[in-house]
């Protein structure tokens, strides 16, 4: 149902069968894009919320040097960089979602890419997938499946998968 909302950049073709059996091919002009709903801009914003509290506790974590008891291979330098880059990218993804500009779907991609980006980097600099960081990209994930059409859900996860798995082997 919310696929069918989305903007097809291409449009459709569509084989059509005429009275003598012949095909011939139409072009369907493509659908224009349902208007974001307000939930949609709430579900991003509480998704900035979560990467604000996250970094924040991670930081937390760092200073107060509780940080090597939860992982036993940390990098620390680079963790402390990674938290910090992860923290500038959040504030700077607030300022799209308060302007509302530019659409949904565009900003989801643009966020959840951030969060692949900075949970790998945790991922990495703190011993690898063992650690159990990766699991910090299950509610980016399902939050911006909730404004996304299925199919980009489903590629989004596809592209997180293949962005911890080349963190192993760039770790190995």
């Amino acid at each position: 149902p919310r696929a069918a909302g989305h903007l097809e950049s291409r449009g459709a073709l569509r084989a059509l069968r005429g009275d003598a059996g012949v095909s011939a091919i139409a072009w369907h002009a493509p659908v224009p894009a349902a208007p974001a709903k307000p939930e949609d801009w709430r579900i991003l914003r509480a998704l900035a919320l979560y990467r604000l509290l996250l970094v924040i506790l991670l930081l937390i974590l760092y200073e107060s040097g509780f940080a090597d008891e939860f992982f036993a291979h940390m990098e620390a330098r680079l963790l402390y960089g990674t938290c910090i880059g992860y923290a500038i990218g959040a504030l700077l993804l607030l300022i799209p979602i308060v302007h509302q500009r530019p659409r949904i779907a565009v900003q989801a991609h643009v966020h959840f890419s951030i969060d692949v980006l900075a949970t790998a980097g945790l991922v990495y600099v703190s011993g690898g997938v063992s650690t159990g960081l990766g699991m910090l990209l299950i509610t980016p994930a399902v939050g911006c499946s909730l404004v996304l059409s299925p199919r980009m859900a489903v590629v989004q996860a596809a592209g997180a998968t293949l962005a911890m798995l080349a963190e192993e082997v760039i770790r190995q």
